[in-house]
């Protein structure tokens, strides 16, 4: 999963942009919004994201100069969002190396594949670098999903102490192991509620390793922003971020 963080100032678009882009079928996460450049720039540096999809014209700073000073510590791929006829900014952006200029209002369309391209790339760029470890990391989780399966117990089968194996997600997945490991959860929880209408809440739960289910209700919806049971009723892309 490639993290994507979204900053925009306009409250109903970032919301539209985290619910309605599938960000699942881009091969993407969302690992965090902010209002503005200044606030996105301090979420640059602490989340480290893969893809940033910014806004140019924002209050206390523009997503130009967040860039400036942000991607190349991160060294993420970025998205610019923008009014019709601002040339300057473009210009600007393409200087900065930015992947994307798409225009206000945005396409969900043109804005998907745009990120799905990137997600590839990154993937592509960063498969041959990923340690095997990372990638046995990987398949174990995939192969015992429906285990009550802890970050510890993971480092374990492997042989490594359980902070070892998190900076090495951290380094290569972008996100540490448990965070890695509860993301594939609601994703396959997701997945299987839009996709399997004849499983119940409470077998999706456990077949992704909460067999306790009011804890996967609590997680569920701190994640994806509604319950279990809204979602199986009316799917929306995940995640909240």
């Amino acid at each position: 999963m490639i993290s994507v963080l979204i900053v925009e100032d306009e409250q109903i678009l970032r919301r539209g942009l985290v619910r309605q882009v599938n960000w699942e079928r881009c091969g993407c996460i969302v690992c965090g919004e902010a209002r503005n450049g200044q606030e996105g720039l301090q979420m640059m540096r602490s989340l480290r994201p893969q893809i940033v999809i910014t806004d140019v014209r924002m209050p206390l700073m523009d997503g130009l100069e967040m860039l400036r000073q942000g991607k190349a510590e991160c060294g993420c791929e970025a998205v610019i969002l923008s009014g019709f006829g601002e040339f300057e900014y473009a210009r600007s952006a393409m200087a900065l190396g930015v992947a994307d200029y798409l225009l206000k209002p945005v396409d969900l369309a043109q804005l998907e594949e745009a990120v799905t391209r990137l997600s590839q790339r990154i993937a592509q760029k960063a498969g041959p670098e990923a340690s095997s470890l990372t990638r046995q990391a990987a398949d174990y989780i995939a192969a015992h999903l429906a285990e009550d399966l802890t970050a510890a117990q993971v480092a374990q089968a492997l042989g490594v102490s359980p902070d070892h194996l998190s900076r090495l997600m951290k380094r290569d997945w972008s996100m540490p192991l448990h965070e890695y490991l509860t993301g594939v959860r609601l994703m396959t929880a997701c997945a299987l509620l839009k996709n399997s209408p004849s499983l119940k809440v409470y077998e999706v739960a456990q077949r992704v390793g909460y067999p306790d289910y009011k804890y996967f209700h609590t997680v569920f919806t701190r994640h994806v922003g509604v319950s279990p049971s809204e979602f199986k009723k009316n799917p929306i892309p995940y995640p909240k971020g």
